[in-house]
């Protein structure tokens, strides 16, 4: 089969999946085109049987200067054209499937290109929701052969803003094998040593993350017991986190790490992560953490009730309860029965819930029922 997936180059969920759908289709012995600005992070190095194809930036001699949408489009149909793309799968509904619809009908062939879109969050809950966008994502969903989502409740969400019934749940995945539990030649659930707990936040640090909210529990933390603070990502609320981490007193002991490569090795080593977002489609930060056997302290919002399984993977609570996130932290940290026991079951329900094996197959159906409807309709 040939391939289109057309997705966000930036740190987040999104191209995290797109990029590990790629990999494992690949490797499957399919030959995957991915269509983005920059490349994703996750594709470095590039599996076999990957073509990357680089969405350019042009500036036309009009006011604004760049049309990113018809940009996309472009390149979405040359490659359609001399790959033979098989259908284009798109991961956020706007721009993705916009493009992508303009260049089915600039591709015009028959059947027309099958256009299966993932949606994976704000493209529902922000875009869905703003005045501005809300038709034209309607407009991209309805015009999609077959449309995901991530989670039961960003589905649900999605059913209700976008006016689309037909939305199956594919939920993002993680190959077990590569995010698993350090030393690997011995119990991977030993006590740590007696050096400093490790806290862990993941994200593209955009003000849905609450990064300051991390910064804050750590604080509480580090007055009952010596730790330190791995950030990890970058975005537009970095710089405002790191001023509050020297206000609070505690920038020694916060790490900013920035956008990082192999991400799997430093989850492991980490003691517990936090993801206090104000919302979540999923937690792909979570589930990569609990494969690490790596307990999480969480909002409960979105699809992290079905990522994390409070009192058992981790903890849940309000979004903006600092107070109660800090004190699951330390109740985690300061009992080394419980941080195990937790680490643990985040493994296990990674590896039998969201192991890449078992849903990747689950991809390859949908991509066969959006090449049949499409062939339907051409026959009508």
């Amino acid at each position: 089969m040939n391939v289109g997936i057309v997705c966000h180059g930036t740190v987040g969920g999104s191209s995290t999946v797109a990029a590990e759908l790629a990999r494992h289709l690949g490797r499957a012995g399919h030959a995957v085109h991915v269509i983005a600005r920059p490349q994703p992070a996750r594709l470095d190095p590039r599996p076999p049987n990957v073509h990357f194809h680089a969405v350019p930036t042009v500036d036309l001699p009009v006011p604004g200067g760049s049309w990113p949408t018809l940009e996309l489009a472009s390149v979405i149909a040359r490659v359609a054209t001399e790959h033979r793309l098989d259908l284009v799968h798109v991961h956020y509904a706007v721009p993705h499937a916009l493009s992508a619809r303009i260049a089915q009908d600039l591709v015009g062939r028959s059947p027309g290109l099958p256009i299966v879109t993932t949606l994976h969050g704000t493209d529902v809950t922000t875009l869905g929701i703003d005045p501005a966008y809300q038709a034209i994502t309607r407009l991209a969903v309805a015009q999609s052969t077959v449309v995901t989502a991530v989670s039961q409740s960003l589905a649900a969400t999605a059913t209700r803003l976008l006016h689309r019934s037909d939305i199956r749940v594919l939920p993002n995945f993680i190959d077990t094998e590569q995010f698993r539990p350090a030393n690997r030649s011995a119990d991977p659930h030993r006590p740590r040593t007696d050096t400093p707990p490790v806290l862990v936040h993941v994200s593209n640090f955009r003000p849905v993350k609450r990064v300051a909210d991390c910064l804050h529990i750590f604080a509480g933390v580090i007055r009952r017991m010596p730790a330190r603070m791995w950030m990890i990502g970058d975005g537009p609320d970095r710089q405002a986190a790191q001023a509050l981490a020297r206000s609070l007193g505690i920038s020694d002991f916060v790490d900013f790490l920035g956008n990082r490569s192999g991400i799997e090795d430093l989850l492991p080593e980490a003691d517990l992560l936090l993801l206090p977002s104000a919302d979540e489609s999923f937690g792909m930060a979570a589930l990569e953490a609990m494969s690490c056997a790596v307990p999480v302290v969480a909002s409960r919002v979105g699809g992290l009730p079905e990522v994390v399984v409070d009192g058992v993977s981790g903890r849940l609570l309000p979004v903006g309860d600092i107070a109660g996130m800090t004190a699951a932290a330390l109740g985690i940290l300061e009992d080394r029965s419980v941080a195990q026991r937790m680490g643990r079951a985040g493994r296990r329900i990674a590896q039998q819930c969201f192991e890449a094996s078992a849903i990747v197959p689950h991809y390859l159906q949908v991509y066969a029922a959006a090449m049949d409807a499409v062939k339907r309709e051409g026959n009508r």
